[in-house]
């Protein structure tokens, strides 16, 4: 066969017709559903924008709030180290029979406090800074289009190119 009967022709014509007409309805459904979708879709995007600027308000405030933690925190450490380094100065001053007493007994007690609030002042481990929420599917537009659907077909030739 190198080219197609009447009848075959014809039918050819009139599928490449309704395929225009299923084609061209299809897309104006398309057009119609993006639009009603977009539509639907504008009150949940301007949420998460108010929500994404709430969230980096609040996360300003949480990280100048961690920031001050931190220096406290650095700040009470080194405070501590002090007063260890002071309470060894003191007690290293004294005599060797000093030394063996009581009070330096006391005072190497009260050192081990600050020696061990120092410590757990540096174990201290304050959550990670990674506060941020992610939307597992929020997609920043919602359009669907038609492919090239029949665009073969039509082009299709009654005959054989011989």
């Amino acid at each position: 066969m190198n080219k197609l009967s009447k009848k075959q022709v014809g039918e050819h014509e009139r599928l490449k017709s309704e395929l225009n007409k299923a084609k061209d309805a299809f897309t104006d459904a398309l057009a119609q559903f993006n639009c009603n979708v977009r539509e639907a879709f504008e009150p949940l995007k301007e949420a998460k924008e108010a929500f994404e600027a709430k969230r980096n308000e609040e996360m300003e405030e949480l990280r100048a709030s961690r920031a001050d933690l931190e220096a406290v925190l650095s700040e009470t450490k080194e405070f501590c180290d002090e007063i260890v380094s002071d309470i060894e100065s003191y007690v290293g001053d004294r005599s060797e029979r000093w030394q063996e007493g009581e009070k330096a007994a006391a005072i190497e007690t009260w050192r081990e406090t600050y020696e061990e609030a120092g410590e757990e002042l540096e174990d201290i481990e304050l959550e990670s800074e990674d506060y941020d929420i992610e939307f597992a599917w929020f997609p920043e537009d919602i359009e669907w289009s038609n492919e090239e659907i029949g665009d073969n077909f039509a082009d299709l030739e009654a005959e054989a190119d011989i």
